[in-house]
């Protein structure tokens, strides 16, 4: 049954910022949404009823991602697709600093926090900020740079920058466009680090269907308008930062949030802004989240080089799309057994912190089915809605290792927690992957335990298997 599968979200992750800083790099502590220690966990949910909305929610996120790369419209205005689920990301914005929540999406590039007034607010008790109380706060102009460069951007109803994001499924963020100064604290006691003048997206108008609280989306691509900072004592501050003040917003989440970090590859996500910071690079390690004590972390700059002996790395494919982080899946292989993948072309999977479960092309699909059920010895079906592979095997433990190739020889060994669901309670196992016609996607669950670091100066991204939690 596809609601008890134990499957991993978008992992929704909150940034707190490390101990001090270096001069080329820094890092900060991620957490999932649903772990633990998450601010957001919703006690009254059983795990698989907290993670029932995430699979719900993968679906129709990757069919958008896929309609968007084929070039049919997902809306009048669709720059960004549906989230699985929510990482969330902690920093403070303005001068004095507020405190915000933020959902991290490598699959989106403009940041944006909701802000007030907001359409949205109206009667309801949601978070947001006032940037008439910030020093640092100003918005764009119709001719800035920053404006000319995100799109779309409206300016009709007068000279100041205005953005509209739809994302595919009915939710959607409208505002400002302007910089801001944001702050991250370290846990070392020291002071904090700030970022000026980054552009975001002030949202006043925003409908959006992601289950978390937050206050807006961080871009963290590789274009000009994303940011990154060096985990130390003191915290970190970047100013003039880009983003959107969304007033008007219309979300499909459950729960408050301030809106969206984007970190994709545009130039207005937060990598791209700070890409001369960090070096064009950022990596992360993601820890299953079920345990009181996994941690999870996101390293920038010289943090975020990966030089273990276990290292293998692909080489990121450049196409029409800048969002998303694409490589090139040669194979696919079970005990030995390879799969042909070359047939969808180069740059045929993208990774994705976004989607839950992987996307596999539908012919490379039917034969991994093939080849993990003669490895089980067990008759295999179809869940209910006709989307995953399963088995009554009782445990994960009778299922082999599926192993991805990549161009440039890298092969990635997916255990069976990263390509399968945790027992449901009828034993019932799944494969966490889809068919689909279009572009593969690595998701989240498959990248659980590997460190991942993204080089965008020499376009490579580069895997390690590692227990995240003891990093």
């Amino acid at each position: 049954m596809i609601n008890h599968l134990l499957i991993y979200p978008l992992l929704s992750l909150a940034f707190l910022l490390l101990p001090p800083p270096s001069a080329s790099g820094f890092t900060i502590e991620l957490f999932h949404h649903h772990s633990p220690s998450s601010p957001l966990l919703n006690l009254s949910l059983s795990l698989p009823s907290s993670l029932s909305g995430d699979i719900r929610r993968a679906i129709p996120r990757s069919r958008s991602i896929n309609r968007r790369l084929s070039g049919v419209p997902d809306s009048i205005r669709s720059p960004i697709t549906p989230l699985t689920a929510v990482h969330l990301m902690k920093f403070s914005v303005g001068t004095p600093p507020v405190d915000v929540l933020a959902v991290m999406d490598t699959g989106s590039d403009l940041t944006w926090l909701r802000c007030q007034p907001c359409a949205d607010c109206q009667g309801r008790s949601v978070p947001s900020i006032n940037p008439s109380l910030s020093s640092s706060y100003k918005t764009l102009t119709c001719d800035s740079d920053q404006c000319k460069q995100l799109d779309p951007a409206a300016c009709s109803r007068g000279p100041t920058c205005s953005y509209i994001y739809g994302y595919g499924d009915s939710s959607f963020t409208s505002g400002k466009l302007a910089t801001e100064t944001i702050t991250f604290d370290t846990t070392g006691g020291g002071s904090p680090v700030s970022i000026p003048a980054i552009t975001f997206g002030c949202g006043h108008n925003n409908s959006l269907s992601f289950d978390a609280e937050m206050f807006g989306l961080a871009g963290l691509g590789g274009m000009p308008y994303s940011f990154d900072t060096t985990g130390g004592g003191s915290p970190v501050s970047i100013p003039a930062i880009t983003f959107g003040c969304g007033h008007n917003n219309s979300l499909s989440f459950d729960a408050e949030m301030f809106g969206l970090a984007g970190l994709g590859g545009m130039p207005y996500s937060l990598i791209s802004q700070l890409g001369p910071q960090i070096k064009g690079r950022f990596s992360y390690c993601l820890s299953p989240f079920q345990k009181a004590n996994a941690r999870s972390f996101m390293n920038f700059g010289d943090e975020a080089v990966l030089a273990g002996r276990n290292v293998v790395t692909t080489p990121l494919v450049e196409k029409a799309d800048k969002t998303f982080y694409f490589v090139t899946l040669e194979a696919v292989s079970v005990n030995g057994k390879k799969i042909d993948a070359t047939a969808s072309g180069q740059g045929n999977m993208f990774i994705d912190t976004g989607t839950t479960v992987n996307l596999i092309d539908d012919v490379v699909f039917r034969q991994l089915g093939e080849l993990i059920t003669e490895a089980v010895k067990l008759p295999s079906r179809m869940d209910p809605g006709n989307t995953f592979l399963c088995y009554k095997a009782g445990t994960r433990d009778v299922f082999p290792d599926i192993t991805l190739h990549f161009a440039g020889g890298g092969e990635v060994v997916l255990k069976p927690m990263n390509a399968f669901s945790d027992p449901a309670e009828d034993g019932t196992v799944c494969l966490t992957s889809q068919a689909t016609k279009g572009t593969a996607i690595l998701g989240n669950k498959a990248q659980q335990n590997f460190h991942v670091g993204y080089d965008l100066v020499r376009k490579t991204v580069a895997f390690e298997p590692t227990e995240c939690s003891k990093l």
